[in-house]
């Protein structure tokens, strides 16, 4: 796996700074690597205690919860076996309830508030575990929450998680959360395995990323025209942070791992001809349209639709 990576980029902003609620973490064996993002749930989780520094529950949930998918990534290896990446997950939510009995609120810090919209210590979780195989990589998509997990191949952006909201819809992105990985009981994780053709781009990402553009068509479109127009991996990365800053009204995190290209010349090379075809056949058309036509952009989403959920509607 290490000889696959090409590199990673990371992109963590607060929309205040220091008091942000996201968190992330990634880390590679030989053979497995895992990437992740997490979002403490500001909203549910707004209390704050003595004994977290003045932070919200939501900012110390979504710490302890990467804390805990990292420890359980590198505890689950066994030198003489090949990981496995239902152990891998399996660990990482035993990890979050150990961390979390430790770190919840006393009986004296707890709120009066009593309401089955309140939780303690909420957070999302979006991770992805990378195990090549032959020419594709088996990916093991693991989620709580509305974080996303995709794979950009030249064949275009795609979902591989589903959000738990009351309305799964990709196009939808402010439907109402149905589940976080929280202190009140066990941790309840998506599992999904999917083969992606090598070579590829996987990204796991908090809702600040993604949701304020109209359309995934957009979404796919910042990834690549920042691509496209960076000298290198660190110049990809503070513009792609630039552009989705132009639009977040919140946190954003996001984990791309890139795989297989083996220079980033080849990379871009790769993705020039599909920002082409996006640009033709979506952007241009979004860019036209007047701002409330909201029929016209659903239309180009139908369009768009089979490819972007053919992990997980196929």
């Amino acid at each position: 796996m290490q000889s696959l990576l090409d590199f990673i980029i990371k992109l963590n902003v607060d929309a205040r700074e220091g008091l942000g609620e996201d968190s992330w973490c990634y880390a590679f064996d030989r053979h497995t690597g895992m990437i992740a993002a997490f979002d403490g749930c500001g909203g549910s989780g707004a209390r704050k205690h003595e004994s977290y520094s003045g932070h919200s529950e939501a900012f110390m949930a979504s710490r302890l919860c990467a804390g805990a998918f990292y420890d359980g990534f590198l505890d689950s290896f066994d030198p003489r076996t090949p990981a496995d990446a239902g152990e891998i997950i399996r660990r990482c939510k035993q990890y979050c309830q150990n961390s979390f009995g430790a770190y919840r609120p006393s009986a004296g810090q707890a709120s009066r508030i009593k309401s089955s919209m309140i939780t303690t210590l909420p957070t999302t979780a979006a991770a992805a575990i990378l195990q090549p195989e032959g020419g594709q990589l088996v990916t093991t998509a693991a989620w709580a929450g509305d974080s996303r997990i995709f794979a950009l191949t030249p064949d275009g952006l795609a979902q591989l998680s589903v959000d738990d909201s009351e309305d799964p819809d990709p196009y939808e992105t402010d439907a109402m959360m149905t589940n976080t990985i929280n202190a009140d009981r066990a941790p309840r994780v998506n599992q999904k395995v999917c083969r992606v053709p090598l070579p590829a781009i996987v990204l796991t990402a908090t809702d600040g990323c993604f949701a304020y553009y109209t359309t995934p068509m957009e979404f796919e479109g910042v990834l690549l025209s920042t691509l496209l127009a960076a000298s290198c991996p660190n110049n990809w990365e503070n513009a792609l942070a630039g552009q989705i800053g132009c639009v977040a009204g919140d946190d954003y995190t996001l984990v791309m791992a890139v795989l297989g290209f083996r220079s980033f010349e080849a990379l871009k090379q790769v993705f020039s001809r599909r920002y082409a075809l996006l640009r033709r056949d979506y952007l241009e058309k979004i860019a036209a349209l007047p701002p409330n036509d909201a029929a016209a952009r659903r239309a180009l989403w139908e369009r768009y639709r089979p490819g972007y959920t053919k992990y997980i509607e196929g």
